[in-house]
């Protein structure tokens, strides 16, 4: 079959990483589809070679506007005819709406719609054009659609009542690297190895563990000042003499500065930063901090899959995250990781309880994570399940 992935960029986000470690998987595997892309917004250059690599990639572009929408329609059918297009899927509500227009009496045979996260409008065309009324629920009946989590799946549903939202769930597929895992059990847990190329970084300290956590200051979902205030309070009980550093992995958003600069504040105001907790920005070497971390944080007030948990635990990390419904779910109510509520001073009692388990080493915490989690989670989150879901859901 001839698939065709409509994203918005090539950027780095969930479903363009999710596309392309699909697509990679697939060359792999060697499937007998044909896969390739329009994207729909200008992208950086390198991303589009790493896409182009393993399939055709077109950018046709939709700007706002009636007037460029119909244009982008048009070009897109254009695009289905000349490709002889049988699937489409789409990552984006709005994208299959304009795929279903515009695959209308054309080779395809399906439009997939994957839901990723909890911001997308299904009343958009509604309440754009009066006249449409009820046009979002008859497109939503002809997709077929998925969704990345039954939190995800639900959350729509009872926002909406719309029966047309009913769909499978498919977990996203999540790229494991194998040798973190194995240098995660190989490494000296309660320190660090000199020959590894973090070694000699400010945060990785002789004789303090590293915990971390990973994710872009873009949302105030992620409660990063939470945690924060959480290891100021034991900064305290240890008398301002952490015994473990702790790192943030992510970038300041130009958009919502404020999420990032009210963290690095709080930091300084209570003598922890670049002492204790430091900021690493953005990094294309988070496979590398996770294998010289010897524990996991992670703080949110809504995510819809949770793939910086996953891939941590994957990783061989002992975790701690916020018992929300999707973790919950994911984690199979704390069998792979250790759920905290979101409340500064249950967080910093689960940090403190992380950091006696893994060097004392007799809690069941540890025991249960290191030997087990990783490599159900591994199987559970694999990217070639996903892939075979995927590829079946396109046979149906």
């Amino acid at each position: 079959m001839n698939v065709l992935h409509i994203l918005g960029s090539l950027n780095i986000g969930g479903a363009e990483n999710l596309v392309l470690n699909l697509l990679e998987t697939a060359s792999k595997n060697g499937s007998p589809n044909r896969y390739s892309i329009v994207y729909m917004h200008p992208s950086k250059s390198n991303r589009v070679e790493l896409f182009g690599k393993l399939s055709d990639v077109s950018l046709i572009e939709c700007n706002k506007g009636l007037g460029s929408t119909l244009k982008f329609i048009k070009a897109l059918r254009k695009h289905i005819c000349k490709k002889n297009i049988e699937i489409i899927h789409c990552h984006n509500n709005i994208d299959a709406y304009w795929a279903y227009l515009a695959s209308f009496k054309t080779s395809v045979k399906k439009i997939v719609l994957t839901v990723h996260g909890l911001n997308l409008d299904f009343n958009f065309l509604g309440k754009k054009v009066k006249v449409f009324g009820n046009a979002d629920r008859f497109i939503l009946k002809h997709l077929s659609k998925t969704y990345v989590s039954a939190v995800t799946r639900d959350f729509y549903k009872s926002k909406y009542g719309y029966n047309e939202l009913e769909g499978e769930i498919i977990y996203n597929g999540v790229k494991f690297h194998p040798e973190t895992l194995t240098e995660n059990f190989i490494l000296n847990k309660a320190g660090y190895t000199k020959n590894h190329p973090l070694a000699n970084k400010e945060w990785v300290q002789p004789g303090k563990l590293a915990f971390g956590m990973v994710g872009n200051f873009n949302t105030p979902v992620r409660l990063q000042l939470l945690l924060c205030k959480a290891i100021g309070m034991l900064n305290e009980k240890y008398k301002g003499h952490l015994p473990f550093t702790f790192v943030f992995v992510g970038g300041m958003n130009t958009q919502n500065p404020e999420l990032y600069n009210q963290c690095v504040e709080y930091c300084k105001s209570n003598s922890t930063l670049n002492k204790d907790i430091f900021f690493l920005g953005s990094r294309n070497d988070v496979k590398e901090i996770l294998t010289i971390l010897n524990g996991y944080v992670y703080c949110s007030s809504g995510d819809s899959f949770g793939l910086s948990v996953i891939e941590a635990i994957g990783a061989g990390l002992p975790t701690v995250c916020s018992n929300i419904e999707t973790f919950r779910e994911v984690l199979d109510n704390g069998k792979y990781g250790y759920l905290v509520n979101n409340d500064a001073l249950e967080l910093s009692n689960a940090i403190e309880k992380l950091y006696i388990n893994i060097t004392n080493k007799k809690e069941p915490l540890l025991d249960g994570v290191l030997n087990m989690a990783p490599f159900i989670v591994r199987d559970l989150y694999s990217l070639e399940k996903c892939l075979c879901k995927f590829e079946a859901k396109y046979k149906e």
